[in-house]
């Protein structure tokens, strides 16, 4: 390629929010930083491109993406969506994970929690438990106390885990890439992401994913799943990305999304408000396949908030 400079632009409609000039490097491109306005609600701005020769000022490419922009306080009613328990206390999160994972952003949201790096040692049945990436092995002892506290009124979630054969009695089998993933955007798990976001997350993978193997007419609902080679099949095995089960007293979430940063990446940070605000409801049955009500109509699209400044207005 020859000597090439990358000239960009930001911006919402019509009102130009930034822009510059990058020199291109013919072996490792060109690296874009920006720094991002703030904004009140999730807020839709386009990213424009051209790649100028240096030599005669050729135009030799250009497009243009979609830009989603997130405000800076996503964390800040986290302490708020545990709210108390029947005894009128703050509810007691435990969680499983390496200092750098979910402990980092829970600490720095201000979450109260406990961690551990084995649930053996929990003597009080907490009232949540999350366990991070990659936490669960295949010894005897490692999986026993997560179905012990959810059948006795926890509600457990364990996100993507790659290191065991099984997870909750599940088999995790390995599923190659490209998938065609369904999702049940009308989840409360989902509030506020679109149908865009949960693709993203699949569509930004390479390599493989680690699905959970469900039964036929299993009881459990499963949010995120392969579409069935035969639909007309039922009931069917299922294999899922994410789960939920009521199992006695307490309930389940199994998530094997492969998941952004927890600090970096605004997608995972509403998942994870979600979750605590779901977790903190109380379980309701979940029936297996064909005992639950056939949907009629389709759900209606949810809309994400964004911010519309007229042509020629300040943002």
């Amino acid at each position: 390629m020859p000597a090439a400079d990358l000239v960009w632009e930001l911006g919402l409609g019509a009102v130009k929010l930034a822009g510059g000039t990058v020199a291109m490097n013919a072996d490792k491109g060109a690296a874009v930083t920006i720094k991002s306005p703030e904004v009140r609600v999730r807020t839709g701005l386009r990213w424009v491109y051209q790649v100028i020769q240096r030599d005669g000022k050729k135009v030799l490419e250009s497009g243009e993406m979609n830009v989603s922009v997130f405000p800076a306080d996503l964390t800040q009613d986290w302490p708020e969506r545990l709210q108390t328990n029947s005894h009128g206390e703050v509810r007691k999160l435990v969680v499983w994970d390496d200092p750098d994972g979910l402990p980092k952003i829970l600490a720095a949201a201000k979450v109260p929690f406990t961690r551990v790096s084995d649930l053996t040692k929990v003597l009080d049945r907490p009232d949540m438990v999350l366990v991070g990436a990659n936490q669960i092995d295949d010894s005897a002892f490692s999986q026993g106390p997560l179905v012990g506290f959810a059948a006795a009124g926890t509600s457990v979630a364990v996100f993507g885990q790659r290191l065991a054969d099984r997870v909750a009695g599940y088999v995790l089998a390995r599923r190659e890439l490209p998938a065609d993933i369904r999702f049940k955007p009308e989840h409360p798990l989902f509030e506020r992401l679109s149908s865009d976001d949960l693709h993203s997350w699949v569509a930004d993978t390479s390599g493989a994913l680690f699905a959970l193997q469900l039964p036929p007419d299993e009881p459990a609902l499963e949010l995120a799943w392969w579409a069935p080679e035969s639909p007309g099949e039922r009931p069917r095995p299922i294999d899922a990305l994410i789960v939920t089960k009521t199992t006695g007293a307490g309930r389940i979430v199994l998530c094997q999304v492969p998941l952004g940063p927890w600090g970096e990446d605004p997608r995972s940070q509403i998942l994870l408000g979600n979750l605590l605000s779901y977790l903190a409801t109380r379980p309701q049955p979940t029936p297996p396949p064909s005992e639950r009500h056939v949907q009629q109509s389709p759900p209606i699209p949810r809309k994400v908030p964004t911010i519309v400044i007229p042509e020629g207005a300040n943002p």
